[in-house]
């Protein structure tokens, strides 16, 4: 894998580490709202940097969705209960943000979604270590 793209996976990854650190932060202090929309963007940018491994490169968010279904859970490289993780983040998160009605998310409700994505996270970061795309 080139130089230029390893470097590439892993911004991504980084970027899903410091989502993850402020989901943390944000559940600590009580803004579970907040917490759910950006554990969902640390599966999505971790999810970016298992596309772009095998070369994939999509620019809306869900057609990374898609992407991470059909190139790496479909062939039996990720376990599908990750699609459905990455699927339940994102329909959360936009609830939480676009739905007036459902502005206060307890933090109950967050503390799955978040272990979820925490999940998700440590999942595709061992896979990209297994296909040598990230030490």
């Amino acid at each position: 894998m080139e130089e230029e793209r390893r470097s590439a996976i892993g911004r991504w990854v980084a970027k899903s580490h410091e989502d993850m650190e402020a989901v943390a932060l944000m559940m600590k202090i009580g803004y579970a709202r907040a917490a759910v929309s950006i554990a969902y963007f640390a599966a999505f940018h971790i999810a970016a940097a298992a596309l772009l491994a095998h070369d994939v490169r999509r620019s809306r968010r869900s057609r990374i969705r898609a992407a991470f279904g059909e190139y790496l859970v479909k062939p039996g490289l990720v376990e599908r209960e990750y699609s459905g993780i990455i699927a339940k983040l994102e329909a959360m998160r936009e609830q939480a943000d676009y739905q007036p009605d459902l502005q206060h998310v307890s933090v109950e409700v967050a503390k799955p979604l978040v272990a979820d994505a925490e999940r998700f996270v440590a999942r595709i970061e061992q896979y990209l270590k297994a296909v040598g795309a990230i030490e």
